[in-house]
């Protein structure tokens, strides 16, 4: 028995591991896009802390963190965001992994960050996603300390997710809810609050309130792309296309569109 799982987990550490030897060599449609994307994320931040140390990585910011936790895993030994061992208080950059959709918005209160979009080449349908360095000065000292603070909020809700074997809902909501009074004073925290808010919604099947978590998002925070598409699919799998096509063609407005909307509406008027 002990020779057939040693041969077994052999065999499944071979087939985990074996695509990203070679990632680009394996057809798109075997590849898992969420782990390339934080995989490409990695590359870039590593590279970042080898030259200017540990930064404040804003890993769980991301909506789709409790179902793929790989950048905030891999970046922990550099991540003062959620490494206690590491001074937040000294770090000389921040970063976001986000939709790609938020840059005209953030690039504007934020000139000197560098964008880097790690989905160009993966035909992600919202755009996906973007890795933001944002070099910290006296001037955005006191918008990246809040982030920080809201950040480990969220980061407690995502921790009581993962930690319960039957999910206790109103706990994982108030838990949310206890960053939202730092959040609705910036728009982008707004965004990523409501974002997160729908997120959990999808998960408890919820889709009345993950609708209208959808709608917080865009009216009260930045009314990005990504964030009209997701809701214009999500409308569009409960069967309600004229509400998706208002949402989407809301998308394609948007200061930046890298989403599929255009596709979208465009098979939804020849239908």
């Amino acid at each position: 028995l002990i020779v057939v799982l040693l041969f077994s987990t052999i065999l499944d550490l071979y087939q985990l591991t074996q695509p990203y030897l070679n990632y680009e060599g394996h057809p798109e449609n075997l590849r898992d896009g969420r782990s390339l994307e934080s995989f490409k994320a990695y590359q870039i931040l590593w590279s970042m802390s080898q030259q200017n140390g540990p930064g404040l990585i804003f890993t769980d910011f991301d909506y789709d963190c409790q179902n793929n936790t790989t950048l905030s895993v891999i970046t922990y030994p550099f991540n003062a965001a959620r490494n206690p061992r590491l001074d937040a208080s000294q770090v000389k950059w921040a970063a976001l992994f986000i939709n790609v959709n938020y840059r005209p918005y953030l690039q504007k209160r934020f000139p000197d960050s560098r964008w880097e979009w790690v989905a160009e080449d993966l035909n992600v349908n919202d755009g996906g996603y973007a890795v933001v360095i944002i070099p910290i000065t006296t001037e955005n000292r006191g918008v990246i300390d809040q982030w920080a603070k809201v950040h480990s909020l969220m980061q407690e809700t995502n921790l009581l997710w993962y930690s319960q074997s039957r999910l206790n809902w109103p706990a994982i909501f108030q838990s949310l809810q206890n960053a939202y009074p730092l959040s609705q004073t910036d728009p982008f925290l707004e965004s990523i609050y409501w974002e997160k808010m729908a997120a959990y919604y999808y998960k408890k099947v919820d889709f009345k309130d993950c609708i209208n978590a959808y709608l917080q998002a865009i009216n009260r925070g930045y009314p990005t792309a990504g964030l009209c598409f997701k809701l214009g699919d999500l409308l569009l799998a409960l069967k309600l296309p004229s509400d998706a096509v208002n949402v989407f063609q809301k998308a394609t407005q948007a200061p930046l569109d890298l989403t599929k909307a255009s596709a979208s509406l465009y098979q939804l008027q020849h239908r």
